[in-house]
């Protein structure tokens, strides 16, 4: 998802109270037999469950995901190199970006985190690739990523130097610096033997438009030019931006319709992330109780566009969150429900593929690493799978000789759908 020790972007006021013109009937219980194959890959992102100086937990996620899943997502969200990728804009594959050491030819900083995740990713591996041209408000142009971007240990981004402090969507140069970086990471994933099978340039952009629908205007010329550069580029890489989903009958999810045509010629695959537990309103804690139409209110924006779910999942345990607030109930009873939900409704959506956020519970990252953050607790008790939060793998250790069980870990229920669903021949 992001580079250990930053949390997700999602900006969703949870705390809004919506009043609703009327609700769906709610799904009923699906007894209809598996399909004998499925038209969508299976993923995660390789957010971690623990992060210790040796990295050896970090390296076990990666190996997990590609065990549990055929496709693997890689999501930057630090910002942009904007001087530096602007200056390389007629040579993507040239070493200017920021930390290359010419002297040494060591890459540090930008290129090291795209050689971690590309070091750690199985040869021939499938690739979902994402890189935010929006910040982690959703409000502005994302901001710059520098040398060292995270030096305060406080923020994702920083400020943008002159002269792009005063850029903006509209401008050409911006596009041409979000282009250029992009191939530069693109290429380098090919080059390593990875196969970018989709590449989303505006990850949940609907949030823009409901925070400030003057810049998403401005957005609209970024799309237009970012989407005819990289087309040119790479034909046959589909091109998406996603939808941060809402209750489909809230007045947020019909201002996004609204405007859904003005994107339909930028993008080749409609992307939506999606969380009904945490941002639909009314609230969701049951996934029986989810409107019939859930998630086929986002693919119907684009009816001619195919879609993919880049991000999702269901808490397995009980969710306060005072701050926001925010209370949910849950059990793992609950959340393989969502998770034959999902996958039955993305079979019948014909979808690309499925993420599922974090495979592994990460309750010991967030104790640790992140402070015990209100946002990251959102989706904390997502994973899949469950850890104990004691056992450390020592370093140095084989990874591929650890059983799930040695490194803590246990499978919930939800395993076992997205399991059965991942057994089943890609179609």
């Amino acid at each position: 998802m992001t580079h250990p020790g930053h949390i997700a972007s999602h900006t969703v006021a949870v705390c809004a109270v919506l009043i609703l013109a009327g609700c769906a009937q709610p799904t009923q219980p699906v007894d209809e037999p598996q399909p004998e194959t499925r038209p969508f890959y299976l993923g995660f992102t390789p957010w971690p469950y623990r992060s210790d100086s040796d990295y050896m937990e970090i390296v076990y996620t990666y190996d997990l995901v590609q065990e549990y899943g055929d496709i693997v997502t890689h999501h930057f969200q630090q910002g942009i190199p904007y001087p530096e990728a602007y200056a390389m804009r007629s040579d993507p594959q040239a070493t200017g970006l920021p930390g290359y050491d010419a002297g040494s030819g060591n890459h540090s900083l930008v290129y090291a985190e795209v050689d971690l995740r590309i070091g750690q990713t199985d040869a021939g591996g499938r690739v979902y690739l994402a890189i935010d041209c929006v910040d982690s408000l959703r409000k502005n142009l994302v901001g710059y990523y520098g040398d060292d971007w995270d030096s305060d240990g406080s923020t994702e981004q920083q400020p943008r130097p002159a002269p792009w402090d005063t850029a903006s969507f509209s401008e050409q140069r911006v596009a041409d610096a979000y282009v250029s970086y992009a191939r530069a990471v693109i290429d380098a994933f090919s080059d390593a033997g990875l196969e970018v099978a989709y590449f989303n340039y505006a990850s949940e952009i609907s949030d823009l438009l409901l925070n400030d629908p003057d810049e998403f205007d401005d957005f609209l010329v970024f799309a237009d030019r970012v989407h005819s550069q990289l087309e040119a580029a790479y034909p046959s890489l589909p091109l998406m931006i996603s939808v941060a989903a809402k209750h489909p009958h809230s007045s947020e999810t019909a201002e996004i319709r609204s405007r859904m045509d003005d994107l339909t010629d930028d993008i080749d695959v409609l992307g939506v992330s999606v969380y009904p537990y945490a941002f639909f309103q009314p609230a969701i804690e049951d996934p029986d109780d989810l409107p019939t139409d859930w998630l086929s209110a986002v693919a119907d924006m684009a009816p001619n566009t195919p879609v993919a779910v880049t991000e999702t999942g269901w808490i397995a345990e009980d969710l306060s969150i005072p701050a926001f607030p925010l209370q949910r109930s849950a059990s793992e009873d609950r959340q393989a429900a969502y998770a034959d939900t999902l996958l039955r409704e993305a079979a019948r959506l014909d979808a690309e593929f499925v993420v599922w956020f974090s495979l592994i519970d990460y309750s010991y990252f967030w104790d640790n690493t992140l402070g015990r953050d209100d946002l990251s607790a959102i989706w904390r008790d997502t994973g899949l799978l469950d850890y104990d939060g004691v056992t450390d793998l020592a370093a140095g250790t084989d990874l591929t000789s650890v059983s799930i069980d040695a490194a803590g870990l246990s499978e919930r229920q939800a395993a076992g759908v997205w399991g059965d669903w991942l057994a089943l021949p890609h179609d």
